[in-house]
C-alpha cells in the first residue's frame, strides 16, 4: 500500500471513528498493528466488558496501567491505621486490593471497593481489611437515612413489625423494580401509636 492509499484509509477510518463517537459507541485501535484495522460498531457497555475489564481500559487509554501504578506507590504518604480507604467505581477490585497490599506499614487500615455494576462482583473477595460493596454512591447516604427512620418506629412503643429490608427488595426486584426504589411494611399496636 502506498502513502497516498494509507492516507485514504486513514481518513476513511478517521471519518467512521467521528461517526462512531457521535453515536456513544465504542472504538479501539490497536497501536501494535501496523496497518489500519477494521472498524466494529460496537455499543460500550462496562457489563459487557466486565470479565477483561481492566485489560480492556489498560489497552484502550494510554498511560492508564502507569497511572494506576503511581496512584498505588502514592498512597503509601496518605494511608494510615485507622484510616478507610475508599475506591468508587472499583470494577474489578484490583486498584484498591493493590492499594492495600503495598500499605503494609497500615495493618488497621479498611479498604472498601464500592461499584454499582453487578457483572464486577465475580472478581471480589471480602478479606479482613479489604470489602466491596454493590451500591449505588448516589444513594447511600439516603439508605443510611431509612435506617435511622426504621430505628425509630421500631424502637415506638406501638410498633410491632417490619419487613426485613432483605425481603422487601426481594420483592420489588421481583416485580421489576430499579434498585434506586426502596419500600417497606410495618404493623403497628392501633393507628394511634402510627
Amino acid at each position: 500500500m502506498d502513502s497516498e492509499e494509507r492516507r485514504k484509509l486513514r481518513n476513511e477510518v478517521k471519518s467512521d471513528a467521528d461517526r462512531l463517537a457521535s453515536r456513544n459507541s465504542f472504538l479501539y485501535i490497536d497501536p501494535a498493528v501496523e496497518d489500519v484495522p477494521s472498524i466494529e460498531d460496537e455499543t460500550f457497555s462496562f457489563a459487557a466488558r466486565a470479565a477483561k475489564f481492566d485489560q480492556h481500559i489498560d489497552q484502550s487509554i494510554r498511560g492508564y496501567s502507569d497511572l494506576r501504578k503511581d496512584i498505588v506507590s502514592i498512597s503509601r504518604y496518605f494511608v494510615e491505621n485507622d484510616t478507610n480507604v475508599v475506591d468508587i467505581g472499583c470494577s474489578q477490585g484490583t486498584l484498591i486490593r493493590s492499594i492495600r497490599d503495598i500499605n503494609t506499614q497500615a495493618p488497621l487500615a479498611m479498604y472498601y471497593g464500592i461499584d454499582i455494576n453487578e457483572a464486577f462482583q465475580q472478581h471480589w473477595k471480602d478479606e479482613d481489611n479489604l470489602k466491596y460493596l454493590l451500591e449505588d454512591k448516589r444513594v447511600i447516604e439516603f439508605s443510611k437515612s431509612l435506617n435511622e427512620v426504621y430505628g425509630l418506629a421500631e424502637n415506638h412503643p406501638g410498633f410491632i413489625w417490619r419487613i426485613s429490608d432483605n425481603q422487601s427488595a426481594l420483592q420489588l426486584s421481583d416485580l421489576g423494580f430499579d434498585k434506586l426504589i426502596s419500600s417497606t411494611v410495618s404493623v403497628w399496636k392501633d393507628i394511634e401509636s402510627l
